[in-house]
């Protein structure tokens, strides 16, 4: 729950005798009394109560255009494109002592944890701070792969994490020593924007639709990364010395880094369809018809590893289960 103070400006355009139409949205949101929890005294019995407290702000714009590209007697094609920003910050998270607020050691921002933990590294990828978007990923930085035991002892790695095949870690306070106060952020699960375009055209009686949708600039947190099946061969052995891929060693303690953050960047083709209209059916009872075939989820273009990089509002990507659907449909549409 949240008071929400919001400004919307709309304008709209149209050039080239209605031909294209212009839309421009902009707003900026102000969320107040966020739903959260606050610690309280032992002495109260309980730990925590939920109260109203925090302060989001959303600045966003949406550009759309509409327009017909060409139109003849017998054919013509028009589109929509829209083009949508968004970008979010944490002003609040309420008082710090009563919040229980983190801070981090290399820049004094106050942060809390949100979301749940990645069993595998025994912490949670996301944290809510204040000054910076919704549920940025804060971990470390690897810096290459351990190649010498005395390379890992000097980047301040201790016992089997100094091993070579292991990750390096950046020791970014430079105190000789690799704990928590190295931490930093080290991703963002926001997309700079978003893009949508529908094509559609006719020739005679054929009619052609296509949706397009994508995201782009967002990164996602692969917990699988190591675990694709492409990635296991370029591991680090004595006869590969890799500096990107870690050895396979049962029992390594891995931290929350960047190693695990890929670019989640897509494009995909939502929705295909392709229909013939059927005329001069009255011999058979019916004023019209038409005979289609309709697509969906048909290819992504993505450099993301894993099946499939439109995950959740915190980027996470748990990896199994299956991807996508492809979905194919043949039908028939009648006009008693």
């Amino acid at each position: 729950m949240g008071n929400n103070i919001s400004v919307k400006y709309w304008w709209r355009f149209c050039f080239f005798d209605r031909k294209l139409k212009v839309t421009f949205d902009y707003y900026d949101k102000y969320t107040t009394d966020l739903l959260r929890e606050r610690l309280l005294s032992p002495s109260s019995s309980y730990d925590r109560m939920w109260v109203n407290d925090g302060e989001i702000q959303n600045k966003g714009a949406e550009l759309t255009l509409d327009g017909i590209i060409a139109r003849k007697d017998n054919w013509g094609l028009s589109g929509s494109l829209i083009l949508a920003k968004n970008k979010n910050k944490v002003v609040s998270l309420g008082d710090e002592v009563s919040s229980g607020l983190n801070t981090d050691a290399l820049s004094g921002m106050k942060y809390e944890f949100s979301g749940s933990v990645v069993e595998a590294f025994r912490s949670v990828p996301n944290i809510l701070a204040v000054g910076q978007p919704i549920n940025v990923f804060y971990g470390y930085q690897v810096d290459g792969i351990v190649q010498t035991r005395a390379e890992g002892l000097a980047a301040g790695l201790i016992g089997d994490a100094a091993q070579p095949g292991e990750f390096k870690y950046l020791d970014l306070n430079e105190d000789g020593v690799i704990d928590g106060d190295d931490r930093t952020i080290i991703g963002d699960p926001n997309p700079d924007f978003q893009a949508s375009l529908n094509l559609q055209a006719h020739y005679n009686r054929f009619d052609l639709s296509l949706f397009f949708n994508g995201s782009f600039g967002q990164d996602v947190f692969n917990t699988q990364s190591f675990n694709e099946p492409s990635s296991r061969p370029l591991r680090w052995t004595q006869d590969n010395l890799t500096n990107n891929y870690p050895s396979l060693r049962e029992g390594r303690n891995v931290l929350m880094s960047d190693w695990f953050i890929e670019e989640g960047s897509f494009v995909r083709l939502q929705n295909f369809s392709l229909g013939y209209k059927l005329e001069d059916m009255k011999n058979v009872g019916f004023k019209s018809g038409r005979l289609f075939v309709n697509g969906t989820n048909l290819f992504t273009i993505t450099d993301f590893k894993g099946y499939d990089p439109e995950v959740g509002s915190n980027g996470i990507y748990w990896g199994g289960g299956y991807p996508k659907l492809r979905n194919w449909t043949i039908g028939l549409e009648l006009t008693f």
